[in-house]
């Protein structure tokens, strides 16, 4: 009985092995993930839409740093030199979140601060987005 155990076991388990190499993995099509965080994603990269005023600007030879304010909070930004003004309100989507962020330029260390890709105006906000 133990042989005829063995033999049907030698049997089956070719086959098996022979059907599972016929399946292919199942493939599904794109779905939205819906994160609990709104602002930031898991690599610190931002592409939700941001509206800002500016309260404080720093320039320097290539960049900008911007102390602004989105509804109740207050944190800096930098992006590429631009000319802006406090008072003034701007777009951006792209930012990428940096701690303990030492500025060569400008010879300061950021607790916190965003690195913009592109700072839009209304105008160029429109023309680019379109909403």
């Amino acid at each position: 009985m133990c042989n005829n155990q063995l033999r049907i076991i030698l049997l089956i388990l070719p086959v098996a092995f022979l059907m599972a190499c016929n399946d292919k993995p199942k493939e599904a099509g794109p779905f939205p993930v819906k994160s609990k965080v709104a602002h930031i994603s898991l690599d610190g990269l931002s592409n939700e839409l941001h509206k800002v005023v500016i309260k404080e600007t720093i320039p320097t030879d290539k960049y900008i740093y911007l102390l602004v304010t989105e509804e109740d909070r207050e944190f800096w930004i930098s992006t590429g030199y631009r000319e802006v003004a406090p008072g003034e309100e701007y777009y951006y989507r792209e930012a990428l979140l940096k701690t303990e962020f030492k500025s060569k330029e400008f010879g300061k260390t950021f607790d916190t601060i965003y690195l913009v890709t592109r700072l839009l105006d209304e105008k160029e906000m429109l023309e680019v987005h379109g909403n």
